[in-house]
């Protein structure tokens, strides 16, 4: 989780100039704008792609000013009990994350019933022209069904709803308005109908409550709702051949009409001055522009970031690592892998930092890569064991030896360092191993050849 979300925090930082970008100029059409917002989305979300490039590490043992690395010292700290990593900051993260998120989403439900209250409040539509505008759209194949029209007693916005049928329930202040005023919020609606923006303004709502947290994703599902506006607009006046300076004057009179109600689902005035003004430039403004370079500069340059691959340090390396480092004990078995396990003796989960590989007592444990040796001890839960520090942050332990065979100095790759045994909390003879990059544990199957 923690390594999930740095890879997220390095893919925003990257995307966040090409957002702003997007954003800000006006000579990308709005269709291409709203495509690469969504894939910037996606990308955001699943920070993974084609070309890899490793997150940033630390190397030379120093973890930050001042605070030098000792491998030893943080084996011992992180082994010493097993049974500590039961509950990883992963697992925190993760239930306050959980947690959030939950209360995020019962907050929204809340929104969406008091809306259907007012849904539920409000009145059949009795006013001849909208009904008349409907009974047309429906008579020439516009929709399926015959979507109803009510009309609400408070000073919402417009909006959609779904009830077994479509429903555009519109505020009483609607119902003295002209003809060509009526027009244009009913073509907008409908539009909104056809475009199924129910549903994706609901899924894009249900993201930034996941993603609450993320200033990039929250800023990008911003603007994509923002230009979906603008695209119901566009396609609203090619559908029924609106004027601009109509689509305009409704939406003015609506802002000043409606006051600041938010709705999560599809509404045809979400009375910001920002999103206000920005409909009204698309409406006006050609972003179909001839600045051709620009689109194409901004297209390959977000694609490029859209492919690259931000993986975690551990995954990067391992793959470096993969060949130079050779299996500890020969002939061996693996009895016990990497990752959440159940402890032989509480029964309870845990996290395994190693593997086990099981071979007969006094089998030679040889050193996987060349190294000197760090450290060599004996407890009551390890036994005999011994730690090796190799090239590039990497860092190898032994535990449950029988008998250690170098205590000091460096080992040569392939060099016996020492007997397999059973000693301290085992429940057989057996090799505990395990690979560390920066003190970062990592699964030795992905480091070593093992058969």
């Amino acid at each position: 989780m923690i390594s999930y979300l740095i890879t997220h925090g390095m893919v925003s930082v990257l995307l966040f100039i090409p957002v702003l970008f997007l954003a800000r100029n006006e000579a990308i059409p709005n269709r291409l704008r709203l495509a690469l917002l969504y894939l910037i989305l996606l990308k955001s979300i699943l920070p993974w792609g084609l070309l890899r490039f490793p997150a940033p590490t630390f190397h030379e043992g120093v973890y930050g000013k001042g605070i030098s690395y000792d491998p030893a010292t943080a084996i011992d700290a992180d082994t010493a009990s097993s049974l500590s990593a039961t509950f990883t900051h992963d697992h925190l993260i993760l239930m306050i994350w959980g947690a959030l998120f939950i209360l995020g989403i019962f907050l929204g439900s809340v929104c969406l019933f008091r809306l259907a209250g007012k849904v539920r409040q409000a009145t059949q539509c009795s006013d001849p022209v909208i009904n008349d505008f409907m009974e047309t759209l429906f008579t020439m194949g516009y929709g399926r069904r015959a979507i109803k029209v009510l009309i609400s007693n408070t000073a919402t916005p417009p909006f959609v709803w779904w009830n077994r049928q479509w429903i555009i329930v519109l505020p009483k202040s609607v119902l003295p308005l002209d003809k060509k005023m009526k027009k244009v919020i009913l073509a907008h609606e409908f539009i909104h109908i056809q475009r199924h923006d129910f549903i994706k303004f609901l899924l894009l709502n249900t993201l930034k409550t996941l993603f609450f947290f993320s200033p990039l994703v929250l800023y990008v599902i911003r603007e994509i709702l923002d230009r979906e506006e603008t695209e119901t607009d566009l396609k609203a006046m090619r559908s029924f051949g609106i004027s601009p300076d109509n689509f305009g004057e409704t939406i003015l009179h609506m802002h000043s009409a409606t006051g600041l109600a938010n709705y999560p689902i599809p509404a045809l005035f979400n009375p910001t001055k920002r999103r206000v003004k920005m409909r009204l430039e698309g409406l006006f403004q050609n972003r179909c522009t001839k600045n051709k370079w620009v689109q194409t500069s901004v297209l390959l340059v977000t694609m490029l970031l859209l492919t690259c691959n931000f993986s975690s340090a551990a995954t990067a390396e391992s793959d470096t690592a993969k060949g130079s480092f050779i299996t500890p004990v020969a002939s061996s078995r693996l009895t016990l892998g990497f990752g959440m396990k159940t402890h032989p003796f509480t029964k309870k989960p845990y996290r395994h930092q190693g593997i086990d590989l099981a071979a007969p007592m006094n089998t030679d444990v040889v050193a996987p890569a060349g190294g000197k040796v760090l450290k060599t001890g004996y407890d009551d839960s390890r036994g005999y064991f011994m730690l090796l520090q190799h090239d590039n942050g990497y860092t190898t332990f032994y535990a449950h030896l029988a008998k250690i065979l170098v205590s000091k100095g460096g080992v040569e790759q392939g060099e016996a360092i020492a007997k397999l045994g059973n000693s301290g909390a085992s429940t057989g003879p057996h090799l505990h191993f395990e690979i560390r990059k920066d003190n970062t544990p990592i699964d030795p199957l992905k480091v070593i050849h093992y058969k």
